[in-house]
């Protein structure tokens, strides 16, 4: 028989453990789990969790956050580490989080739901979760050869005060235009703030990248996590180009990769990699409780805006 119910308390080795167990990849870390479901968003978490004779078997997590929708603030969750350990995997107990889930996002009050799955748990959000496909998220790679141009300035993140780093992303806040995830200084300093991954920022006068140093089918890479501009101000491509190799210089990583859009950006640099060799779906879900037709298109979606950057 199975159990669901929402944690009050997370046991962050337990849940590590199990995780683990479940994914069949890299160990999660308990601290880097615990920052994503407290700090990462700041709206918190809620910990789905499956149990069988009071052991956990299984979780779906809500870390919660906001979506700008025509210039209001609307709630929202994003669903991260959905599992079921290889024993109790079933419809049975799939059907079961999902359906905690759902009463935990009308009963929070939360408008949308969220979701970036990958290829197992696709057909599951849009069929036990009514979860409607609204981006496919586009992945461009390329290759750097040239310097950095000086002019460009780069900082360390782990080298600012989070006032200093708060301040210096306060100038590149989101707009309260358009459909996305509203970013402030405040915000994006305690977003590049978690522990197990370092970050850069890359500041132009009118436009911002955050990258990061990472790793993905063995292959080294700089990772742009976001490119963020002052309000109002246009972005040419040739500054998005001095960013990525300002980028790449600092981690010493000349292969850069980017996934995602905003529709107010130029062309993106490098390749755009084919959907046969993207490493996941990379697409966005919505669901609004609020609605009974299709969920709003997106204006913007970076990997800054969910767990994987």
């Amino acid at each position: 028989m199975f159990t669901v119910t929402c944690e009050t308390a997370v046991d962050w080795r337990e849940t590590a453990r199990l995780a683990t167990e479940a994914f069949g990849g890299p160990p999660f870390d308990p601290a880097r789990l615990r920052w994503t479901y407290e700090t990462c968003f700041a709206e918190g978490a809620e910990v789905v969790a499956l149990r069988v004779d009071g052991a956990k078997v299984g979780q779906l997590v809500i870390l919660r956050h906001a979506l700008m929708i025509d210039r209001r603030r609307e709630s929202a969750g994003l669903f991260v580490d959905l599992f079921v350990l290889p024993a109790h995997r079933s419809r049975e107990a799939l059907a079961a989080l999902f359906a905690a889930a759902e009463d935990s996002f009308r009963a929070l009050g939360i408008r949308f739901a969220v979701g970036m799955p990958n290829h197992r748990s696709l057909p599951l959000n849009s069929h036990l979760f009514a979860m409607k496909t609204v981006a496919v998220l586009p992945l461009h790679m390329g290759l750097v050869l040239r310097a950095p141009d000086a002019d460009v300035i780069t900082r360390r993140v782990d080298d600012l005060e989070p006032e200093r780093l708060a301040a210096l992303c306060e100038r590149y806040a989101t707009p309260v235009e358009g459909t996305g995830l509203p970013w402030d200084g405040a915000g994006l300093a305690r977003r590049l703030s978690g522990p197990g991954h370092d970050y850069a920022l890359h500041l132009l006068p009118d436009v911002m990248a955050v990258s990061s140093p990472r790793r993905s089918r063995g292959i080294p890479h700089t990772l742009i996590c976001a490119f963020l501009s002052r309000d109002g101000a246009s972005v040419a491509q040739g500054d998005l180009r001095r960013l990525i190799r300002a980028a790449c210089a600092v981690w010493r990583r000349p292969v850069f990769a980017y996934c995602g859009f905003r529709s107010d950006l130029p062309n993106i640099p490098g390749i755009r990699l084919p959907r046969v060799l993207r490493p996941s779906p990379l697409l966005v879900q919505l669901r609004d409780f609020r609605a009974n037709g299709d969920p709003p298109d997106l204006d913007r979606y970076q990997l800054i805006d969910s767990d994987f950057a």
